[in-house]
Order: structure tokens, then sequence, then C-alpha cells
């Protein structure tokens, strides 16, 4: 290196340091779960906007939807709720109220750690045949507004894999839902779960990344009769990874 250049570049440290910073900035990028391809090129992502810690008046938002009234434990009573869980030794139990676009109001309670035997009881569609064993079993409970009709979400570990996945269903439309550890841009897996993804049957309509902030995403395509019910779904899992480290 020639003596000229050498002394140049010592009296202008800061050069260097730029340089360095810019480089770092330029190659990193937020960390977010993988999204299949399928999902990923027809949809629309809503970053959660408040997400955090778990507080007791916790409130956060994502696109048009607004998650509100959120308690560690049960303060209301509901004709769909989960009331009889209160019989189980659960881990925790939560309850939230999302505002759909529209105005309508989604309740949700929900419990970890149930009893095999309630969580059998639960599944609409029929019963979980992995898993059961297992006790990470989660389930909520979601009904709009004081409606009778309500959806249950059960998801426990399965036999080879300690991932969460299972079954969102109202008894009528039956959506699959499973975690994943898969980082975008990264073969390597987490130890913990990076998202869920949700499908119908015959490919990925949503998505709900844990990850730091965390973020929903949508199939463009979907109707806000069928995006609404999946909120709320993803609304319950973001509450989830937030109180499991509790």
């Amino acid at each position: 290196m020639p003596l000229d250049y050498l002394m140049k570049t010592l009296r202008f440290p800061h050069v260097i340091v730029a340089g360095c910073l810019f480089s770092i900035l330029a190659g990193c990028q937020a960390a977010r779960m993988a999204i299949p391809a399928e999902l990923e090129t027809h949809s629309v992502t809503y970053p959660c906007i408040g997400r955090s810690g778990f507080t007791l008046t916790e409130t956060f938002s994502f696109g048009p939807y607004q998650l509100s009234q959120v308690h560690r434990g049960w303060t209301q009573t509901t004709a769909w709720g989960i009331v009889f869980f209160e019989r189980s030794h659960t881990r925790q139990s939560y309850e939230f109220t999302l505002q759909a676009p529209n105005g309508e109001s989604w309740k949700g309670q929900a419990a970890t750690g149930v009893r095999k035997s309630d969580l059998k009881g639960t599944v609409a569609g029929g019963d979980l045949t992995w898993g059961l064993d297992s006790d990470q079993q989660f389930i909520v409970r979601i009904g709009r507004g004081d409606a009778p009709e309500a959806w249950t979400l059960a998801l426990a570990e399965g036999s080879r894999d300690s991932t969460l996945r299972g079954r969102f269903s109202d008894g009528t439309t039956t959506y699959q839902v499973e975690g994943t550890r898969q980082l975008a841009g990264s073969p390597m897996p987490l130890m913990d779960t990076a998202g869920f993804l949700i499908g119908d049957g015959s490919r990925i309509i949503a998505a709900v990344d844990l990850i730091n902030a965390g973020s929903v995403t949508f199939d463009s395509s979907l109707s806000a009769a069928r995006r609404d019910p999946l909120a709320a779904a993803a609304a319950a899992l973001l509450l989830y990874q937030n109180l499991s480290d509790r």
C-alpha cells in the first residue's frame, strides 16, 4: 500500500468508520418469518403497530384491525365462550376484543395447557388425532358480537415436532394452522416459533409473523367475510406469543 495513501487514511479515520457502517447497514434486513411464494406473490401485509410486552391495558393494531380489552384471566361470560375451562388446570387464560373495519367486534377467549379431554370435546369437525399427550394444547373460542355461532382455534404439539399445529373452524368452514420456525432468506430455523401459516386445504391464505413487532399477511383475494375471522385468529396467536414468555 502506498505510504501517502496510508497517511491520508489515518488522517481521516471517520472515512473508514462511515464506510463500515454503510456496509453493515446495507447488508442488514429486519428478521421476518418465511412466507411461501404462493402467498407472498398475491398478498397484503399489515405490520403490527403498538405490539410489545404484555400489560393489562395492551392494545395494538394491524392494518384496519384494532385489538383492545385484553385481559389476562377471563372477566367476560358469553354463550359461546370457554368458561367451562375453569374446571381445567390451564397455564394461561386471556381474552380480547378485535374491532373489524366494518365496525363489528370479534371477541375471543383463550387458554393454554388445556387438558386432553377438554380439548378433544371442543374441536369443531372432529378430534385432533396427534399431540394430545402434550401439555402444550392451546384453544381459543372466537365469536362475533353476541351471536351464538363461534369459531374454535385448537392447536397442539405434533408427535414428532413441538411446533403447534391444528385447526380453526366454525363447524362449516375449516382452516389448517401450522407453526413454522423458518426465517426469510435463511436456511437455519429458529429455536422458537417464527409464526403460523393458515391454509384452506388447497393453498396458504394467511400468515402470522411473531418476530419483533409482528405482522399479519392475507391473500389479497380474500373477501372481508373470510378475512375477519382469520384476523381474530391472528390476534389470538399474536397475544399467545406475547404471553408465552411471561
